[in-house]
C-alpha cells in the first residue's frame, strides 16, 4: 500500500536511487496541471488523514528562475570524492569513542555521548545524505556503498539502502517531513517526549521489521528450493518501510542489514551494553532533543506561510557538513555539500529574502516557544504553486 492513490503524482515505488530531480522530467504544462499538484497523504502516526500539496515544484520553479539569472551555477554541479574519506574518518572516531567510554563514569559517558557522539552521528547522516545523492563520485556502486557505510553505526537495520530511495521521493514532494517530530503546535510537554523518544522508536521499529524480513527471506528461499515459491528472493514485504518502497528489497538492503547487525553485535559482545547504548543514544539525540536535532525542525517545518524549506546559516556550517544550506540543496540537489555556500553567495537575491535561521540553538528556542502555523494553514490560496483550493484538507 502506497502513501497515496495509484493515480496522479510520482509514486514512492516509481522513484529510484539518485532520482532527486525526477520532477524535472515533467513538462511546463504538467507542472501547472492539477495532476502535478498532487495532494500528499502524510503517513506520520499523528497525521490523522492530513493531506498537504506537494512542494517539489516550488523548488523546481525556483531552480529555473535562478539558472536563468545565474547560469554559472551549473558549473557547481559534480562530485566531491573527499566525502568518502570524511565518512571513514568520522565513523572511525565515532566507533573509537563508543568503545572508549564503555567503562567510564556515567557523567563522562553522558558528556561524551551528548557532545562528541551526537556530533559524529549527525555528521555521518549528512555525509551519507550526500552519498545517497551520488555526489561522491560517478560510480553508482561506490555511492551506494558509501551511503550504507555512513548509516551503519547509526541505525539498526537497512536505513542506508532505504534512504537511497525514500530520500529521492522526499525531494519530489517535500511536505512529507512537515510534521516528522509531531505537529508544530503541540504543547511543550508533548514536544519534549517526542523529541526524546521518536528516533529510538524508529530505530527499534527498523530493527524489528528488518529481523522479520530476514526470517521471511529465509523461509521464502527454502520454499523456492522446495518448488513452492516462484523466486528465490522476496519481491514484496508487508511491513514498513518495505511496503511503501518495495524497490529496496535488493542486495544493498541485504548488505546493509548484514553490516548493521554485525557492527552492533560486535560492539555489544565485545564492549557491552554501555558501548552499544552510546551509539543508540547518539543518533537519537542528533535527531531529537539537542540543538543539532533541530535540523528535523529547521528543514521543513513551515515557519512562513507557503515556504516549505528553510536554511540555517551557522558559523559552524562546515563542521555540520553544510546541511544548513537546505533550501539551496533542494533547489540544486546535484551540487555537493562543499559548494552549497557558493550558491547563496552567487544568487543572494533568491535566498536572503526567505526566512532563515542563524543557529540551531535559535531553532531549539523557537520550536518550544513559537506558536507556529497550524498544519491546515501552512499553504494557502495565494501560493502560485497550489492548484487545489487552500492547498490543504484534513479528513
Amino acid at each position: 500500500m502506497t502513501p497515496w492513490g495509484a493515480d496522479g503524482f510520482i509514486q514512492p515505488h516509481e522513484v529510484g536511487m539518485f532520482e532527486a530531480e525526477k520532477i524535472a522530467s515533467l513538462s511546463d504544462s504538467e507542472l501547472k496541471s492539477k495532476k502535478a499538484k498532487k495532494m500528499i497523504k502524510i503517513t506520520h502516526p499523528a497525521a490523522n488523514g492530513l493531506e498537504l500539496p506537494e512542494q517539489g515544484t516550488w523548488h523546481y520553479e525556483r531552480k529555473k528562475a535562478i539558472l536563468k539569472a545565474h547560469p554559472e551555477i551549473k558549473d557547481m554541479y559534480g562530485t566531491c570524492p573527499w566525502t568518502f574519506l570524511a565518512i571513514v574518518v568520522v565513523m572511525a572516531v565515532h566507533t573509537c569513542m563508543g568503545i572508549w567510554v564503555a567503562d567510564k563514569p556515567w557523567w563522562l559517558w553522558l558528556l561524551c555521548m551528548y557532545t562528541i557522539g551526537t556530533l559524529n552521528a549527525f555528521q555521518l547522516q549528512m555525509l551519507g545524505h550526500d552519498a545517497a545523492h551520488g555526489l561522491i563520485c560517478n560510480n553508482k556502486t561506490v555511492a551506494k556503498f558509501s551511503t550504507v557505510l555512513a548509516f551503519t553505526s547509526c541505525f539498526v537495520g537497512p536505513f542506508g539502502s532505504y534512504w537511497l530511495v525514500e530520500h529521492m521521493w522526499h525531494h519530489n514532494i517535500v511536505v512529507d517531513k512537515s510534521i516528522r517530530l509531531g505537529h508544530p503546535t503541540n504543547g511543550i510537554g508533548r514536544k519534549i517526549i517526542i523529541t526524546l523518544f521518536a528516533i529510538a522508536f524508529i530505530n527499534g521499529g527498523l530493527a524489528y521489521t528488518s529481523a522479520c524480513l530476514v526470517i521471511a527471506s529465509a523461509i521464502n528461499l527454502v520454499k523456492y528450493f522446495l518448488g513452492t515459491a516462484k523466486t528465490p528472493f522476496l519481491t514484496s514485504f508487508s511491513m514498513r518501510p518495505f511496503d511503501s518502497f518495495p524497490q529496496i528489497l535488493n542486495r544493498w538492503t541485504a548488505l546493509n542489514i548484514l553490516m548493521s547487525y554485525s557492527f552492533f553485535g560486535f560492539i555489544y559482545f565485545n564492549y557491552g551494553f554501555w558501548s552499544l547504548f552510546y551509539f543508540l543514544c547518539s543518533i537519537s539525540f542528533s535527531d531529537g532533543l539537542h540543538p543539532l536535532g533541530m535540523r528535523m525542525i529547521q528543514e521543513h517545518y513551515v515557519a512562513e506561510k507557503n515556504q516549505p524549506t528553510y536554511s540555517v546559516y551557522s558559523p559552524f556550517s562546515w563542521l555540520l557538513v553544510n546541511v544548513g544550506y537546505h533550501t539551496e540543496h533542494h533547489d540544486f540537489p546535484l551540487i555537493p555539500w562543499t559548494r552549497l555556500p557558493a550558491v547563496r553567495k552567487t544568487a543572494p537575491e533568491f535566498y536572503d529574502n526567505l526566512k532563515y535561521y542563524t543557529s540551531y540553538t535559535q531553532i531549539l528556542i523557537e520550536f518550544f516557544t513559537n506558536k507556529w502555523i497550524p498544519v491546515h494553514l501552512m499553504f494557502g490560496d495565494e501560493n502560485p504553486l497550489t492548484a487545489e483550493g487552500p492547498g490543504v484538507k484534513s479528513d
